[in-house]
This record gives structure tokens, C-alpha cells and sequence, in this order.
């Protein structure tokens, strides 16, 4: 019976990552010269 089984497996999906430039983007979107701002977008 085992042998006309078959698994199917869920193909693995990359994570998506940002380039260089949406990374400076991103951070030159960030509202307000206060430091809070900033370290809450690039903390992880």
C-alpha cells in the first residue's frame, strides 16, 4: 500500500528581501528627524 502513496510536499517559498535602494527608500520615508522613528524601522 505504501508504495502507491504519494507525498506531496509544499514547495518552500524564499523571503522576500529589500535591495539597497528600497532600504534607503524606506528610511528616507521615515517621518520627523526623531530618533524614535528610526530605531522602531530598523530594530529588529
Amino acid at each position: 500500500m505504501k508504495r502507491f502513496m504519494q507525498f506531496h510536499r509544499n514547495p518552500r517559498k524564499l523571503p522576500v528581501v529589500l535591495s539597497v535602494e528600497e532600504v534607503a527608500d524606506l528610511m528616507a520615508a521615515v517621518p520627523g528627524p526623531e530618533l524614535a522613528y528610526r530605531n522602531a524601522v530598523t530594530m529588529q
